[in-house]
């Protein structure tokens, strides 16, 4: 199972980036275009009325020519809504549709202008049909030459505007998303008292990808004239490249490389595919990394695909960097709760070690009483008496002994300290342990299931009022990689469970099997098993597992 989700994950979180660039690509996409008037014939009209074919293959900003000429073309049925758009300065031009005239206008630019007058003529949903056009030249200069006629749909000047700005927008955001991500990992780092310096280079890359392609495509219109020049310039994306680059070379750790290479793989993968499909069918996907591969062979310049291989590398960075730190906060919870752990099994062996002291402490007392009476025996010669004191004080330091359950010292302590805690509890405590010294389970695992699994089950037994029903059975049992584990106890009154059949996790449950339940399960499921909970009427309440080691 494990396999398959390696496989499957991946899959999926590629699939997923998919669906959102396909949902934000939506919005760069001109749904509608331009579409250019032909002139299916053109001449000019000469003094005597004759007509004469021109050449209307090249169009300039300023012509040698001069009078007047007519041109002809064809506007399309079943256009939707627009207009047509047109020049007008340097020129006397009248326009028909269909023989009706539409439009007539005379311009000449004023000094020093730098942009040409223009013309929109509205046209209705669908209308089609001849186009004539007379153009009489009045400033050859500043003229447009021959006219040049567009259709253009009703949104497309705004539709051309969002689309441009989200082409920038979007993978900006993208970068600035990646920036603030990087600086909380960075800043995280410094409070967690072990920096990670080695960031500030990918910092500095998501810093110029958030800054240098907004600034040259929007810059102008919302920045000062200074600082779109000094932030738009070709060395900020050159400096973005180095600082990715020397990011790249300092962390030359296994398990970065190996990250990157997944990723690299996987998203290289994918755009193969997209690529080869783009291909097939001609698209502009195609089109625009040909184009873009092109343009970086032949200048080299920090732009298209060299753009999108540095956006890429700084986004995949960062998602590595704040996977490593979220392993590390992983790993350091783990070893901190094993710690805990570590601290609970010592204070409970200090505790019985400190009861053990205790008794012995007394039993030494009673004891130098005993050999006073021994002493006593021999002096007056009383064989009987001695042998009857002597079996007394033997059976007394079989009971003192602590029980050696297992030579695996971590079941051991907690199995001994259970002891102690029963016998204090006056619960009769039986353990059966066929373990080897060492498993193959991290100690903090195997204690933790141990422990609370005994926790509940003395917890349960002490609210039992009768001592004599006071009992704990557990059986641990390692064969064939399988650790098999079986806790029973006594208890009294009504199991409470949850809607799903759980028992509920309080303390007023008088099975007390609830707390801790959903931690045993965890542990279980992680060696692919399970925890199964049974209970009889009589008292009776049992809880086992099987674990895959």
């Amino acid at each position: 199972m494990k396999r398959i989700l390696r496989w499957i994950c991946p899959a999926l979180f590629l699939g997923i980036c998919a669906a959102v660039i396909w949902f934000l690509h939506l919005f760069v996409v001109e749904k509608e275009n331009m579409q250019y008037i032909n002139w299916h014939t053109a001449t000019k009209i000469e003094s005597d009325g004759t007509e004469t074919p021109i050449d209307v293959e090249e169009i300039a900003n300023f012509t040698d020519a001069s009078g007047t000429f007519r041109f002809e073309g064809t506007i399309p049925e079943g256009l939707p809504s627009g207009y047509l758009l047109f020049e007008t300065s340097g020129a006397e031009l009248t326009l028909w549709l269909n023989g009706t005239q539409i439009y007539q206008s005379a311009a000449v630019a004023a000094e020093g202008a730098r942009s040409m007058s223009q013309a929109t003529i509205p046209l209705p949903t669908g209308e089609g049909g001849e186009l004539t056009l007379t153009c009489q030249i009045l400033d050859g200069s500043f003229v447009l030459f021959p006219p040049l006629l567009r259709f253009m749909p009703d949104d497309l000047r705004f539709t051309q505007d969002y689309a441009m700005a989200n082409r920038t927008a979007l993978p900006t955001g993208a970068a600035a998303l990646a920036f603030v991500l990087i600086c909380g990992i960075f800043l995280l780092s410094i409070v967690s008292h072990h920096p990670d310096f080695r960031l500030i280079p990918l910092l500095l890359a998501a810093a110029g990808l958030t800054i240098y392609r907004i600034t040259q495509g929007e810059g102008f219109y919302f920045l000062p004239a200074a600082a779109t020049g000094i932030l738009g310039h070709s060395w900020v994306g050159i400096f973005t490249i180095l600082a990715l680059a020397v990011y790249l070379f300092i962390n030359r750790s296994r398990d970065f490389w190996r990250y990157f290479a997944i990723a690299a793989a996987w998203s290289g993968g994918a755009l193969l595919f997209c690529y080869l499909i783009s291909l097939a069918r001609d698209s502009h996907l195609a089109f625009y990394i040909n184009t873009a591969l092109s343009g970086l062979f032949r200048s080299g310049a920090y732009d298209g695909l060299l753009y999108w291989a540095t956006w890429w590398l700084t986004i995949v960075c960062g998602l590595i960097s704040a996977y490593s730190i979220a392993q590390a906060f992983t790993r350091q919870q783990i070893e901190s709760n094993s710690i805990a752990l570590r601290n609970k099994l010592l204070m409970n062996s200090y505790r019985s070690l400190e009861q053990r002291m205790r008794r012995g402490a007394v039993h030494r007392h009673e004891f130098h009483h005993q050999l006073t009476a021994l002493r006593s025996l021999c002096q007056k010669g009383d064989i009987e008496g001695m042998k009857a004191l002597l079996d007394d004080l033997t059976r007394a330091n079989t009971t003192q002994s602590p029980t050696r359950f297992t030579d695996h010292f971590a079941i051991n302590a907690i199995l001994q300290d259970a002891d102690l805690r029963a016998d204090q509890a006056g619960i009769r405590f039986h353990a059966q342990v066929h373990v080897p010294e060492d498993l193959p389970m991290p100690e903090q695992d195997l204690c933790s299931l141990l422990m609370n699994m005994l926790d509940n089950a003395l917890e349960a037994c002490a609210k039992v009022n009768r001592a004599q029903k006071r009992w704990i059975r557990i059986c641990i049992k390692f064969h064939r990689g399988i650790l098999a584990i079986r806790c029973e106890n006594s208890y009294e009154g009504i199991l409470s469970a949850n809607e799903d059949g759980t028992l509920r996790s309080t303390k007023a449950d008088p099975g007390s099997h609830g707390l801790g339940l959903s931690l045993m399960s965890a542990i279980a499921e992680k060696y692919g098993g399970m925890i199964n909970t049974t209970h009889t009427d009589d008292g009776s309440f049992v809880l086992q597992t099987a674990l895959q080691l």
